[in-house]
């Protein structure tokens, strides 16, 4: 471990946390990272505070500045996600974020994601160890409750400095700590140890669906990253969804919620020739060749796309989602004029084996080439011939004609 850099806010919790850790005698190194959200009147004022603690406690001080954009995402979800990121460019490799998140904190984590209808990984609340940026994760105040927080501050009279949007009732946290909280904790005195433990519960039951997924996704991916659809339908339905969120997780795509699991589960079903898709965000999944393909979201083909192409002088950029072309050969292309077109419709080709001419369709559809790639691959002419398919097939008599040897065209997909 390279050091504990812990995220100082300058409120009761950070300061308890930064005045323990710096006390614990560590052979590390600490020191405190300030997040400055600029949304408060007093932002720089807490700023000056924090570094003038921090140097009390002989601890070294970072300030980072964000500007936060809500969105539609509201207020808090915005400064969190500014929050973390600037704190994940900051952290240094092998070093550890401390956060000061406790037992009440966990709670209001638990019940609200509770009132969003979330399953047991957003149950599961917060983790205590987690990998992060280049480092690691570590919230070791967890199962400590807010009152014992505040008696420790209270204990060695610590400053601190008040958020007033930690109890404004407009917003969530907010709400749940100046109405709902109160009247949870008259009622059962132990609510924080309690949801505490459940979210742990929720947590272990969340890490055994991930066993599972991952079990279940390395019987059903294939080596192109596709789901094959008949061993998919023989898992029970639930399995279904979980080892599709898992797959999506895996390769990095946005995070599907019911709705979109169940639409995409409906696609086993589909009729492949409909071209059937589900599309949120910047994620799409569709189905072709019994198989599920997940993929960003493609730009639209433009109409009658043509160029011009030198080889020997430029690797050919196509257009958005279509990818790059360049070509290789043993011999000298520096002659070599071609081009390169995306489909139309019509087109033909000169079949060696077969004899005479042959529809593009027919070739695309034999080879088994994905509908979203049809449109998108680049067909390439000599002298108003079609003499290459992309990478799936060439004119063999046009190496000899071009007087070069081992001609080939490489498509990098963009799909």
């Amino acid at each position: 471990m390279r050091g504990l850099a812990i995220a100082y806010s300058g409120g009761p919790d950070s300061t308890v946390l930064l005045h323990a850790l710096a006390h614990a005698g560590h052979t590390c190194p600490v020191r405190a990272v300030h997040v400055c959200h600029n949304l408060q009147p007093a932002a720089r004022a807490w700023v000056a505070h924090c570094r003038e603690f921090c140097n009390r406690l002989g601890v070294a001080f970072t300030s980072l500045d964000v500007q936060v954009e809500p969105g539609g995402e509201g207020i808090e979800a915005a400064a969190r996600r500014a929050r973390y990121a600037a704190l994940g460019a900051e952290l240094q490799a092998g070093e550890v974020l401390v956060l000061a998140q406790h037992a009440n904190d966990q709670a209001e984590t638990f019940l609200l994601q509770a009132l969003r209808g979330a399953g047991v990984a957003g149950l599961a609340a917060m983790p205590a160890h987690a990998p992060f940026a280049d480092g690691h994760l570590w919230r070791p105040l967890l199962r400590v409750p807010r009152v014992a927080v505040l008696a420790y501050g209270e204990t060695y009279a610590l400053p601190v400095v008040a958020d007033p949007s930690n109890r404004d009732p407009q917003l969530e946290r907010g709400y749940m700590r100046t109405q709902l909280w109160p009247a949870l904790s008259r009622r059962w005195p132990q609510a924080a140890t309690t949801l505490t433990r459940a979210a742990g519960w929720c947590a272990e039951a969340s890490a055994l669906v991930a066993e599972v997924a991952a079990a279940d996704l390395t019987q059903l991916q294939d080596a192109q990253q596709r789901i094959a659809v008949a061993p998919l339908q023989q898992l029970s339905r639930f399995r279904q969804g979980n080892v599709v969120r898992q797959w999506l997780g895996v390769l990095g795509f946005d995070a599907p919620d019911h709705r979109h699991v169940d639409e995409i589960l409906r696609l086993l079903q589909a009729r492949e020739h409909a071209g059937p898709v589900v599309r949120w965000r910047n994620t799409e999944v569709r189905l072709f060749d019994a198989h599920l393909h997940a993929m960003r979201v493609l730009p639209p083909v433009p109409q009658g796309w043509c160029r011009q192409w030198q080889p020997a002088q430029d690797l050919l950029h196509l257009p958005p989602g279509c990818g790059q072309l360049r070509a290789e050969a043993d011999g000298d292309l520096a002659q070599l004029a071609l081009a390169v077109c995306l489909r139309r419709g019509g087109e033909r080709y000169h079949d060696a084996r077969r004899g005479g001419t042959r529809t593009l369709k027919a070739f695309l559809q034999e080879q088994r080439i994905a509908p979203w790639l049809r449109q998108r691959l680049p067909l390439i002419y000599h002298q108003g011939r079609l003499v290459a398919i992309a990478d799936y097939w060439q004119d063999p008599a046009l190496a000899a004609q071009l007087r070069v040897r081992d001609l080939r065209f490489i498509w990098q997909r963009g799909a």
